[in-house]
This record gives C-alpha cells, sequence and structure tokens, in this order.
C-alpha cells in the first residue's frame, strides 16, 4: 500500500509542532505527485467504456492518505451548501463518505448498475454534490442526476482525479487532480 507521500522528517517536524501546540502546522506536497503511485500502466477499459493505456487504482491508497485526500477535496468544496453527497459504487463511496463526515450531512451511495440509492439519507430532496474517485466522461455523474427525485437538486461534482476534456459550465467541479484526458 501507497501512503502519504511525506518524508519522515517533514512528519516529524509536524508532530512536534503539534506537540508544542504551534498555531499552524503545514506539510509541503506537489498535487502533481499527489497520486503518482497509484497510477497503472496497461491495456485498461474504463467505467466509461473507453480505452486507456492507464487508470488510478484507488485500492493501493492507505486508509489514512484516502482520509488525507478527501479532507483536501472537502476543503475545495467549501463554497458550494449541500445537504447530502452521493457516491457511486464503488470508487466513489470512500470519498464521499469521507466529505459528508468532514461537511456533517448525510451520505448516500448509489450503483450505477442498478440505479439504487442506498444509504443515510433521511429525505429526497435538497442540495447535494457527486463525490467519486476520477471523473472523465461525466457519465456516471449524468446517471446520478437523472435517478435522483427532481426536487433534489445537485449543485457540484468533487473528485480526486479529473480525466475530462472539459468541465461542465453548469456544474462546478473540484478535483485535487487533472490527469491526462480521457480518450
Amino acid at each position: 500500500m501507497f501512503g502519504m507521500f511525506y518524508t519522515q522528517a517533514q512528519i516529524d517536524a509536524a508532530a512536534a509542532a503539534i506537540i508544542a501546540k504551534e498555531k499552524e502546522v503545514t506539510i509541503s506536497f506537489s498535487e502533481e505527485d499527489m497520486f503518482s503511485g497509484i497510477r497503472v500502466e496497461g491495456d485498461f477499459t474504463l467505467t466509461s467504456g473507453r480505452k486507456s493505456n492507464y487508470f488510478y487504482d484507488f485500492e493501493k491508497l492507505a486508509p489514512n492518505y484516502m482520509t488525507f485526500a478527501s479532507g483536501l477535496l472537502h476543503e475545495k468544496l467549501r463554497p458550494l451548501t449541500y445537504e447530502f453527497v452521493v457516491g457511486p459504487m464503488y470508487g466513489g463511496i470512500i470519498p464521499a463518505y469521507c466529505v459528508a463526515d468532514f461537511s456533517n450531512v448525510d451520505f448516500m451511495a448509489f450503483d450505477p448498475k442498478t440505479l439504487q440509492f442506498r444509504g443515510q439519507i433521511k429525505r429526497n430532496s435538497g442540495r447535494y454534490i457527486i463525490v467519486d474517485d476520477v471523473v472523465s466522461t461525466y457519465g456516471t455523474v449524468d446517471a446520478v442526476i437523472k435517478a435522483m427525485p427532481d426536487v433534489a437538486k445537485c449543485v457540484g461534482i468533487g473528485t480526486f482525479v479529473f480525466r475530462g476534456d472539459k468541465i461542465r459550465e453548469e456544474l462546478p467541479t473540484y478535483y485535487l487532480h487533472r490527469g491526462e484526458i480521457e480518450l
């Protein structure tokens, strides 16, 4: 498993700062390299049905790094106001759950194969965001929006890696890394 991409000296300095109760603790990292350790080369058919010579294998991430990345994504999503988070199965479940937890809102999972929702949602209306591990064609996003009752409104998308050729103007998309465009 891949952990956080920090040196031991950086982690030790951050821990010492916390212990010393300093006001601000920062650890530097490159967003470009953030997911480089899980980028797998090969011949793949992606969820969209398109072919690619690589994909991101998020199952290789250590749980603490998945939580860390979800926290960074949550920070990027702060401009949005929403009552719940939807995570498409399977890659979106953990990041969506973590973002919902950081936001203190409800979470629900969506199965694009059965078009069914599961989760803690207490109502079928309100503003929501969709959080997934990778977004490229917006195919799964469209499936969630189509399956959601009309009284609910999608106000944005959050993803670890965006591989699309362009972001939709009507649907703000926030991402941590801009991957190569899926062809």
